[in-house]
C-alpha cells in the first residue's frame, strides 16, 4: 500500500509518492521503491501492484518500456493512455493475487493545460474477476479549487483519522501562483504531509505500508516564464536528500535515464578530445549512432 498526493495551482503540477513496499503481513520490502514515472508533460503514480513476486518489476519500469520506442510527437497524451490501458489489461491479471485492486493517477499539462487521468484496475470478486476503467477529468474553472488535491493508497485513510490539515498546503500552491515561494517549497511541504501520515499512521494504528521516504516530481507549464521543465527532490522523513536512483522517464521515445548516462560518457569522452583541439566538435555519426542504439521497441511483458 501506498500514498499518493498530486496536486496543482495554474503554473506547475506536483506530485508526491512515499517509497516504501510492504507485504500484507505488515512486513517492510524496502523503502527504497520508485513509484513515479514520467511522460511527455506527465507525472504518474500508481498504488496497489508495488512490484512483481519473481522478478520484483516495479509498475514504474513496465510503464517505460510500455511507452518507450514510439514517436510520443506523433502520439497524444490520451491516446498513450490507451495503449497502456490495453497493455495493463493483458499483463496484470496474473500478478493481481491477492490484490483488491491498482490504481494509477496522473496529473498531466496536456496541450498547455492541466489535466487529471486515472486508470483503475480493480478485482471485483475474490481475485476472479477483474475490470479495468479509465476516466479522464479536464481541470478547469469549473472544478477550481476542489480539484487542487488528489490522492490515492492506504494513506488517504489517515488524512482524517489523524485530522492532517491541509491549509499550509492550499496557501503554498496560491503563494507559488505568485511567486512568493518556489516549487520546492511545495515540495516539502509534500514530504511533511507524507512523514504525518507514516509516523502516524504507526504509531497510532499499527500501519507501516506508509513508509516515511518519499520523492515530489514537478512540471511547469509551458509559458511558465523562467520555469521551464521541473524537478524531483527525494526525501527521508522532512530532509532533503540526494538521489539514490534514476526516475524512469521516457524522452523523444527513448530511455531517458539511458539516455542521460550515455551522453554524459559521450560528453566526457568529447572534453577529452577538447583539451588536445579545443575546435573540435562533437562527432555527429557517433551522436547519432548512440540515438539508433538506445531506439528500443516496446515492450509490454510485465514480469
Amino acid at each position: 500500500m501506498t500514498l499518493i498526493i498530486a496536486v496543482h495551482n495554474h503554473k506547475t503540477i506536483w506530485m508526491a509518492a512515499d517509497r516504501r513496499l510492504s507485504t500484507a503481513n505488515k512486513k517492510v520490502v524496502t523503502d527504497e521503491a520508485c513509484k513515479l514515472f514520467h511522460y511527455k508533460q506527465a507525472i504518474f503514480g500508481y498504488a496497489g501492484l508495488g512490484a512483481t513476486s519473481r522478478h520484483k518489476t516495479e509498475p514504474s519500469e513496465w510503464m517505460k518500456e510500455v511507452l518507450k520506442g514510439r514517436n510520443d510527437q506523433q502520439i497524444s497524451l490520451l491516446n498513450s493512455l490507451i495503449l497502456l490501458t490495453n497493455a495493463m489489461n493483458q499483463e496484470f491479471k496474473k500478478h493481481m493475487v491477492g490484490i483488491e485492486n491498482h490504481v494509477t493517477l496522473i496529473n498531466a499539462i496536456d496541450e498547455n493545460q492541466i489535466k487529471l487521468y486515472g486508470i483503475e484496475y480493480v478485482n471485483a470478486i475474490s481475485g476472479r474477476t477483474l475490470n479495468l476503467k479509465w476516466y479522464r477529468k479536464k481541470i478547469g474553472k469549473s472544478f477550481w479549487p476542489p480539484c487542487r488535491v488528489n490522492a490515492i493508497g492506504s494513506g488517504v485513510n489517515y488524512l482524517s483519522r489523524l485530522n492532517i490539515k491541509l491549509d499550509r498546503l492550499i496557501y503554498l500552491l496560491r503563494a507559488c501562483d505568485r511567486e512568493k515561494v518556489n516549487r520546492l517549497t511545495v515540495a516539502d511541504e509534500l514530504a511533511n504531509i507524507n512523514y504525518q501520515i507514516s509516523t502516524g499512521a504507526e504509531v497510532l494504528f499499527n500501519d507501516i505500508s506508509i513508509g516515511p521516504k518519499c520523492m515530489v516530481s514537478w512540471i511547469n507549464k509551458n509559458n511558465c516564464k523562467g520555469r521551464e521543465g521541473g524537478a524531483t527532490q527525494f526525501y527521508d522523513g522532512v530532509a532533503r536528500v540526494k538521489h539514490d536512483r534514476g526516475i524512469p522517464l521516457v524522452i523523444g521515445g527513448l530511455d531517458g535515464v539511458e539516455m542521460a548516462s550515455e551522453l554524459m560518457k559521450l560528453t566526457a569522452e568529447h572534453m577529452n578530445t577538447l583539451r588536445k583541439d579545443p575546435t573540435a566538435k562533437m562527432d555527429q555519426d557517433k551522436l547519432q549512432e548512440l540515438f539508433n542504439r538506445l531506439r528500443k521497441p516496446p515492450n509490454i511483458n510485465l514480469k
